[in-house]
Order: structure tokens, then sequence, then C-alpha cells
């Protein structure tokens, strides 16, 4: 019994904060030739959607998860803005004001979607002016399962899933699109917040975002 008990608690400690990993990137065939005329770049809100219990944000019994996802729709981005100033290239694409974004945005009535139709991405390009867009889903569930180490004990780790993808703003094409995912091992009073999840994982992203993939930043 005791020595159940300690091998259930090495287990806890070793994987409270261990993660998975899951990569796909796709890359439209023409991506360079599209990159090569971009000068300007808008980040838009995200997508989040939040499960709790089997139940989906859009439950309405899950109101306080509604709120949390739009919550975090416009908390994103400015992750994303803080990441594109800190790896800046000469040659990238200037970084429209997510101030002005938004406020752009708000005025054309626009709600996160992650069926965005290139009708809308080009429409968005010509009212912020630019000539290309970042925006993402980001999806966030809670998967249990049941570890054995004599005896059975369930426990829960929790999932994020993030789609980062680029859009020319010209022709509403998707460009590139990066999935990337972090599934933490988590104690009950360690829980990791979705902003900083998802932080961690955009990090990620950002080392292969065409602009900045093998390139070192100029001082």
């Amino acid at each position: 019994m005791l020595r159940n008990i300690i091998f259930f608690f090495l287990y806890l400690v070793c994987f409270t904060v261990g993660f998975a990993q899951k990569h796909r990137v796709f890359e439209h065939k023409e991506l360079k030739t599209f990159l090569q005329k971009h000068k300007t770049i808008a980040i838009l809100p995200f997508k989040v959607t939040i499960e709790q219990g089997g139940k989906r944000s859009e439950d309405s019994l899950a109101y306080s998860l509604r709120q949390d996802a739009q919550r975090e729709s416009y908390n994103i981005p400015l992750t994303c803005v803080l990441l594109w100033v800190g790896k800046a290239q000469e040659n990238a694409p200037a970084l429209k004001s997510w101030d002005k974004t938004r406020l752009s945005l708000a005025q054309m009535g626009y709600q996160p979607t992650d069926n965005i139709t290139a009708d809308t991405l080009k429409k968005i390009a010509k009212a912020l002016q630019v000539d290309v867009l970042l925006t993402g889903v980001v999806n966030q569930y809670e998967d249990k399962y049941t570890t054995n180490y004599g005896k059975s004990y369930v426990a829960s780790e929790e999932v994020v899933m993030v789609y980062l993808s680029l859009y020319d703003g010209e022709t509403g094409t998707l460009l590139w699109q990066h999935e990337d995912s972090s599934a933490y091992s988590l104690r009950l009073e360690e829980r990791i917040s979705l902003g900083k999840n998802v932080e961690l994982v955009l990090q990620r992203m950002f080392e292969i975002l065409p602009y900045f993939k093998g390139k070192k930043r100029k001082k």
C-alpha cells in the first residue's frame, strides 16, 4: 500500500508540468511569391472555445466559460503582438496597431470565427489597409485518463490546441497554417491558465512563422 502511494506521488510530481506536443504545418505552394508582396500585416482576434466536463462553451449552462473564451479572443492577439515585436525583422511586414485594428473590426461588427470566408478576409484587409492577416483558433478541453499503479487512479490534463493562420489580404487565400498543442497533467492546486498555455504554444509557433523562420533579428 505504501509503495503504491509513493509511486503515485512520484507520478504526479514528474508529470504535473509535463506536456505532449502535436505539430502540423500547411504551406501554400506559392508562399514565397506572396510573402514578397506583403508590406503590412494586422493581427485579428482568435476564435476561442473552452470545454469542461464534457460541455462546450456554447452550452447555456456554461456562461462563465463563454465569458472566458470571449475575453481570451482579444487577449491572445496581444500576446501575438508582443511576440511579433520581439522577433521583428527588417524585411518583415509592418504591424498595424492592435488598438486601431480592434476599433475598425468593432465598427464592421466583426466576430471571431473558425470558418472565416475569403470574401470577409478581403473586406477586412481592405478596411485595415493591410496586405496580410494573422489569426487563429484555440480549443481548450480537459481530458481525463486512468493511471494504474497497483490501483486505478483518475487523473486529468488540460489540452490546448492552437491553429495559427496567415491569409493574403488581396485574395483571402490561406498561405500558411500551423497546428500545435500542449497537454499538461494537472494537480488541482497547480492549474495553468489558458492564456499562459497559449503563450507557450505560440512561442514555438512564432519560431517557424515564415517571416522569422531561420532568421536572426537584426539589431
